[in-house]
């Protein structure tokens, strides 16, 4: 039988004001309840009454609930108070609201019966509306009622509402009552006012030991352990035993401040009071023991629990796991499961932790598989276990899947999955994903910047560290002890110890780790005796050393030879600690003694160690075998490795080493030949260089770096240098060579090549930072002293141990690091094989040219000419000038070959006058006529900006090759003279001249310039009829150019069809998107472009943030340049121009200030995007100052400058200034005014009201004025409301443009303004005969990562009933701040319809949606597609006064910034 009950009644909580709510009669009965309800003896021993009180669920509930109206028994009180109880008690309290309505004679007890409910079932503010209609209906409350109100406040960390209802319980006399003043002792206590709550308990007439336990509990909770135990000792005192309760809430307290002795204490207590049987003091036992570190302990409470539940269980194997005993927690979790015991997702995640710290990938997986079994795969947090557990057991691949895979991630998943790339050496990766969390608005917490700061240390660039670090400090969390240890340790690792150093004596709370941190520094870099003093320090602080500090400390003194030092901590970190050493310690011993040479000693330290040798202590020891040439001992140690581990070819070249410093070159062979038939390898030596934002990596011999060429020349001079300053190349370890090869093998090693390199690119004084994957080289290390000497640059190399930091000729490690012992991964490069000989074929050639050419007495045409050639190839331009000189003095004349191999290096230099001079001597010497010589001069004029000159020789060229065309074509166009280059085009095209796909780009760039569509499609027929359109250049000039002329869809049709597409592809597409306004689609095949792999370049991200600085949404303004920082752009003049350009278009005009001044390049776009910035944001006099500085450096305004600075004043009313300005344009600067500028003069007069002037000034126009001018005078004349101008400016720009509906709109609105309605008519009338519609507003704003558009009067926003409500409201309260709407534009509609109208333009409904879905103190960011109107504006000043926010607005023109009632245009716009 269905039941109809369900559907009956109204909705749980009705609202007081409703009508249909009947108030209770005020007559109320005195006779007390049990007089007053008369349960006859057939109802309440009805089957169906006994079937309610056995009902044990919902379910049975709704099977009885037809019985009990088919009896006719729902309208008896004893089955209503029931079934409202039973339905409260089951968690359906819409059901028991709807027996509560139907109830015609409510008694008081029905009322609180409800109240429990909704405190147990529902919402805070459900719960207290019951409360007022409780109230409302006189029904006085009791002392429950407050409890259960109370607990739900405490439950929702509401402590506002839980003062009230604290007032309440004062008002209703239950101040003393002891249950109430417990619930209020809990609602403090819940909510984090500890001492609050602990001033009412010491209120409370009263204290039994539910008082106790809530207040013990409250300061346990809150991290106050000491606290709560001294609590416990007083409640003692007070004469109250503390039970089970007590016990399990106190314990935890112990585990927090490890007071191991009073938890002793209390389990003795527990033993004796018989609670030890119970499974949670049990349990509770086991965690304080756990984390008190006395596992034993633990272990005997766990054997002797009576019964243990599954908490037991996984506390067991968490703590085995947190304790370092991962295989005893294994264990545990194997038992449990034999136990029958079914495993949670807690054990699971203890298991997989186990699995992870012994790096056991088979038995991680068994526990993969367990989990899919269980079906605990779907809980997020076992994921992010399974997901650190791979990537500890060095399958990253496999968590990088699980993570893809991962529908939802949580902050902790996505740490896992970056610190799991960092622990793998996977920085790039790091990187991405953290960007990528960022670009998901996941806000990062301490542990993402941990990992994110540990993979940084593996890179060990300064400037990474130092963004990490002010990301830190704009998060919030520089001071958290883990992120600041993290960044102490990057330092150290970055080679910035004396940072480091700052940074830990700054920080206000300092972990072992921290210690650890700072020490393990010191040693890396040689600073023996100060990470002894720091050790010292540590030893008189709170802080105990572990294990950890003295494997640091030792090996700080390993590195820096204090040897007694070093053997007198070992002891002392057995005696004083009672630590024991473990083979890391054994290991660090043995280098100690091995590096001083004490070989015997370390050998019998050896033979005496309590434990096996493993391989870290004999690789040790091999490594000062081969240092110090004990082939003796060094074959002992060789064997018993061998055993150890027969395949790791460290050894064996550690070995051959050793055999080869000893010249036993047969035995060397023998370990090549054993290291052959087992496929052993050396690990190639590998230096890193970061320049410009880019790591630049090398490998010994390689020649694969577009510098190579440079490099070794350089290295062949500095060889000299550093020879004749003393240096004697160390070359006993090669055999089989001549000398010279064998010097040309030592400096080829990779830190040679990456030191080169460095010193090439960087500018006198800079320091060069290397970073090395092996030891180095003692040849090595030698060389690089002297060239420190001789450059007078400070070099710091890191490699596998150390930092060497090397400067004037000497190295911090004082030489000691030659008697370094090496371990496993530590061999050195001096290696004898076929390697060798091919790196010699990709260098000895160019090497042995400039020896040969050095030596060369008496030096010919060809000689000087190759020389010339290769300093220009290798963009040494200076240097090729120089030598022409040079050759000249010596008698040599440059003919048409040296002519053709200079002109292009003083086209790179811009060197104008060089470039006349050398075509005067072409002249001279007849090379003009010579078609090549020609076209050298032609490309050296064009790139010099000397077009006429360029033409001029073009036009006296007799004879002409397709490239003389091409270089025409594409100079003009690269010059602003686009249509002199189709021309040229179309004229080659005549001669019969067939194009080249070098032409076809040239004609199409120009097109693109011109924005010409036919012409483009004329081009592109071209290209299909020459079948050219193959050409992956060609086609990225036709997207280019469709996308100029606003054909982006035929752009992305041609970029779909390309089937090879580069990066150069990706770009024009990208940047075609973000010119034609497509945002979304720019950022979407952005996010294409790197699932596909495809490398990123700077153009790239100028085309991403060309996009982001339309869309002006700040975060995503911050992820932009987040990841410019991250790919080593961010110092790119293009790229940090556009990060410019951007901020000041996302309102953040500070911020692009900031990067402004950063730039240590700046191009007159850069000034320009700065100048106008500051002019949109109404900033006219610091667009000045900013133009006054640029005009006294060395980048020249152009005439984009002007336009700028004469729009700055424009907004800012700065008419002489811009009228100044516009005169020096073209006296002092011969710049030529075109229509945009003009446009800026009349913009700049018609704003200011000075129409006649700005008229007069359209008037003696030396060009035709044109829509852009015409259109700023219409809008001048709609300002000042100047009819008869206005109609002037409108009857020539309709001539001109008759169809744009804009102007109609503006002549209509000027009109409206000045009340001419029957012309507004005509206006309108004519509009919609010629079907033209005005523009609607649009308005956008950002919203969690989400962009919300408005249009005027729309209402197809989900809030819009919400934000026209709001709206209404607030325009009441803007009126009574002053606010006067300006309704004279609008015609034909009563008042209130016209302020109605105003109200829903789309920019009051973006801030009124921005309002209602910000928290208080949050700016508000609009952006509009159209000018503001005068009403908005007005209201918006209105607005932030009475709402206290800062609004932005970003519309057509400019931005205006409101707040407190006042606008940053100061009323002018």
């Amino acid at each position: 039988m269905s039941t109809q009950f369900i559907t009956l009644r109204p909705p749980p909580v009705p609202n007081i004001t409703n009508p249909n709510t009947r108030k209770r009669p005020t007559l109320r009965p005195s006779a007390p309840l049990y007089q007053r309800i008369f349960i006859p003896s057939h109802v309440y021993r009805h089957p169906s009454a006994v079937l309610l009180e056995l009902c044990t669920s919902l379910k049975e509930l709704h099977q009885i609930l037809p019985l009990v109206i088919k009896n006719g028994f729902y309208d008896e009180h004893f089955f209503q108070t029931k079934l409202i109880s039973l339905f409260c008690k089951f968690s359906s309290i819409t059901e028991a609201a709807r027996v509560f309505e139907t109830v015609e004679h409510k008694l008081d007890v029905l009322y609180h019966t409800m109240l429990k409910g909704y405190a147990k079932n529902s919402a805070l503010r459900d719960a207290l509306k019951f409360y007022g209609r409780m109230r409302y209906d006189e029904v006085s409350p009791v002392v429950y009622d407050f409890t259960y109100l109370l607990q739900l406040c405490g439950d929702s960390l509401d402590l506002r509402r839980g003062r009230e209802v604290h007032g309440m319980v004062i008002t209703n006399g239950f101040q003393s009552n002891l249950f109430a003043m417990t619930a209020v002792v809990n609602l403090y206590a819940k909510c984090r006012q500890v001492e609050d709550a602990y001033k009412m308990f010491e209120r409370m007439p009263q204290r039994d030991l539910v008082s106790w336990n809530t207040v013990v509990a409250g300061f346990a909770q809150n991290g106050l352990a000491r606290r709560a135990v001294q609590l416990v000792l007083q409640m003692q005192e007070a004469g109250q035993k503390p039970d089970s309760i007590t016990l399990v809430t106190v314990l935890p307290a112990l585990a927090d401040v490890k007071a191991l002795r009073i938890g002793k204490s209390a389990h003795g207590y527990a033993f004796r009071a018989g609670f030890e049987s119970m499974v949670n003091v049990g349990t509770a036992m086991l965690d304080m023991y756990f984390k008190c570190g006395s596992v034993k302990n633990a272990r005997l409470v766990f054997k002797g629990m009576s019964s243990r539940n599954v908490v037991s269980w996984n506390t067991m194997i968490n703590g085995y796991e947190q304790n370092g005993e991962s295989e005893e927690a294994f264990s545990t979790f194997l038992k449990m499961l034999d136990e029958g015991v079914e495993p949670t997702n807690v054990s699971m995640m203890g298991a997989l932790h186990a699995c992870a710290n012994l790096g056991d990938l088979e038995r991680g997986r068994f526990v993969h598989r367990l989990l899919e079994e269980k079906k605990l795969g779907s809980d997020v947090s076992v994921m992010n276990s399974l997901i650190s557990m791979y990537s500890k057991c060095k399958r990253v691949d496999i968590a990088a899947s699980l993570f893809g895979n991962l529908k939802q991630k949580t902050v902790v998943t996505w740490n896992a999955m970056i610190l799991g790339y960092a622990q793998n050496g996977c920085i790039n990766e790091a990187l991405n994903l953290f960007c990528e969390m960022q670009s998901h608005d996941i806000k990062p917490d301490s542990f993402t910047l941990v990992s994110v700061i540990t993979a940084l240390a593996d890179l060990s660039v300064t400037r990474q560290a130092k963004w990490i670090h002010g990301l830190a400090i704009r998060t919030l969390m520089d001071k958290n002890v883990f992120v600041c240890t993290a960044l102490v340790d990057t330092y150290a690792k970055c080679g910035a110890i004396q940072t480091a150093r700052s940074l830990f004596d700054t920080m206000e709370e300092r972990h072992v780790i921290t210690w650890n941190a700072m020490i393990d520094g010191y040693g890396t870099h040689g600073h023996g005796k100060e990470a002894l003093d720091l050790f010292d320090e540590m030893q008189k602080g709170s802080v105990k050393p572990n294990e950890i500090t003295f494997l640091s400390v030792i090996a700080a003194c390993s590195h820096s030879g204090l040897v007694e030092e070093g053997l007198y901590y070992f002891e002392s970190m057995k005696e004083n600690y009672g630590l024991k050493p473990a083979m890391d310690h054994y290991g660090a011993m043995v280098d100690l003694l091995g590096r001083a040479g004490r070989l015997n000693d370390a050998w019998e330290f050896i033979q005496d160690m309590p434990v096996k040798p493993g391989i870290t202590v004999l690789g040790a020891m091999l490594g000062a075998c081969k240092i110090h040439k004990n082939v003796e001992l060094g074959e002992k140690v060789a064997d018993e490795l061998f055993e150890l581990d027969p395949d790791e070819g460290g050894y064996h070249v550690l070995l051959a080493n050793m055999y080869a410093s000893a010249s036993m070159w047969e035995k060397v062979a023998k370990v090549r030949t054993a290291m052959e038939k087992k496929g052993i390898q050396k690990t190639p030596g590998c230096s890193l260089v970061e320049l410009r934002n880019e790591v630049h990596t090398f490998y010994s011999g390689s020649t694969n770096h577009p510098e190579s060429k440079r490099i070794y020349a350089y290295l062949e001079t500095l060889g000299d240098e550093i020879k004749e300053a003393g240096y004697v190349p160390d070359t006993d370890s090669i055999h089989d060579v001549e000398e010279d090869v064998k010097e040309q093998l030592v400096s080829s090693h990779s830190e040679r090549l990456a030191i080169a390199f460095g010193l090439l690119n960087t500018s006198r004084g800079t320091t060069i930072h290397i970073r090395k994957n092996l030891r180095v080289c003692g040849d090595c290390h030698e060389a690089t002293k002297y060239i420190s000497l001789v450059t007078g640059r400070e070099i710091i190399v890191r490699d596998l141990r150390r930092f060497h930091h090397f400067k004037n000729g000497r190295c911090s490690c004082k030489d000691y690091c030659i008697s370094e012992a090496a371990s496993v991964f530590e061999p050195v490069e001096h290696k004898v094989d076929v390697l060798y000989h091919t790196m010699l074929k990709g260098v000895g050639r160019l090497m042995m040219h400039i020896r040969c050419s050095k030596k060369c007495r008496q030096k010919d045409l060809v000689t000087w000419t190759t020389l010339v050639s290769g300093y220009a190839q290798n963009g040494l331009a200076k240097r090729a000038l120089h030598l022409v000189s040079q050759m000249q003095e010596a008698g040599q004349k440059p003919d048409s070959v040296t002519l053709v191999s200079v002109l292009p290096a003083v086209a790179d230099m811009k060197a104008l006058r060089i470039g006349r001079s050398i075509h005067g001597y072409a002249f001279r010497s007849g090379f003009e006529s010579l078609v090549n010589v020609s076209n050298a001069l032609l490309d050296m004029y064009f790139k010099c900006g000397s077009a006429r000159i360029a033409r001029m020789v073009f036009e006296g060229m007799s004879r002409k090759s397709v490239v003389s065309w091409n270089t025409v074509i594409c100079g003009c166009a690269q010059n602003g003279e686009s249509e002199e280059a189709f021309a040229t085009f179309l004229k080659m095209l005549e001669e019969r001249e067939v194009p080249t796909r070098v032409t076809m780009m040239g004609a199409l760039l120009a097109c693109s310039n011109l924005g010409d569509l036919e012409r483009g499609r004329f081009v592109h027929k071209l290209l299909d009829q020459l079948k050219l359109d193959f050409d992956v250049s060609v086609m990225n000039s036709l997207i280019s150019m469709y996308s100029k002329c606003k054909r982006v869809d035929i752009a992305a049709s041609i970029f779909d069809h390309l089937k090879e597409k580069t990066n150069v592809t990706w770009n024009a597409m990208i940047l075609g998107y973000a010119q034609n306004g497509c945002v979304e689609e720019a950022l979407n095949l952005f996010c294409l472009m790197r699932s596909q792999g495809t490398k990123l370049d700077c153009f790239t991200l100028v085309g991403v943030i060309s996009a982001i600085a339309e869309f002006s949404v700040n975060h995503q303004a911050k992820w932009i340049h987040g990841l410019a920082i991250r790919t080593y752009m961010d110092k790119n003049v293009f790229v940090s121009t556009a990060l410019v350009d951007m901020y000041a278009k996302c309102g953040a005009i500070k911020t692009a200030r900031k990067l402004f001044d950063m730039m240590q390049e700046r191009n007159v776009i850069t000034w320009n995007a700065m100048i106008d910035g500051y002019g949109t944001h109404g900033l006219g006099k610091e667009a000045l100052d900013l133009f006054k500085e640029m005009q006294m450096g060395v980048v020249k305004p152009n005439d984009i400058t002007f336009l700028s600075v004469i729009s700055a004043c424009s907004h800012s009313g700065f008419v002489e200034e811009g009228l100044f300005l516009f005169k020096s344009m073209k006296e002092d600067y011969d710049l030529e005014p075109n229509l945009d500028h003009y446009s800026a003069m009349v913009d700049l007069l018609g704003r200011a009201g000075q129409l006649d002037d700005a008229w007069n000034f359209i008037q003696e126009m030396a060009v035709k004025p044109e829509i852009s001018v015409l259109g700023a005078m219409l809008g001048a004349c709609k300002i000042h409301q100047n009819v008869e101008l206005g109609e002037k400016a409108a009857k020539k720009l309709f001539e001109l443009d008759p169809d744009e509906g804009g102007y109609h709109v503006l002549l209509a609105n000027i009109y409206a303004s000045n009340s001419m309605w029957d012309k507004v008519a005509e206006v309108r009338t004519v509009m919609e005969k010629k079907g033209l519609h005005k523009t609607p507003g649009c308005s956008l704003v950002e919203m969690r990562n989400e962009v919300h558009a408005f249009y005027s009067g729309s209402t197809n926003h989900p809030q819009s009933k919400r934000i026209y409500a709001f709206l209404e409201t607030l325009g009441d309260e803007i009126k009574a701040a002053g606010y006067v709407p300006e309704t004279n534009s609008i015609g034909d509609v009563e008042e209130n319809l016209k302020e109605q109208l105003l109200s829903s333009h789309s920019e009051r409904l973006a801030i009124a949606y921005g309002l209602l879905n910000t928290s208080p103190g949050t700016t508000i960011h609009i952006r509009k597609n159209l000018r503001v109107c005068g009403d908005c504006h007005e209201a918006t000043k209105y607005i932030s006064l009475v709402t206290g926010r800062e609004i932005i607005v970003r519309d057509l023109r400019r931005f205006h910034h409101f707040k407190n009632g006042n606008c940053s245009c100061g009323d002018y716009w």
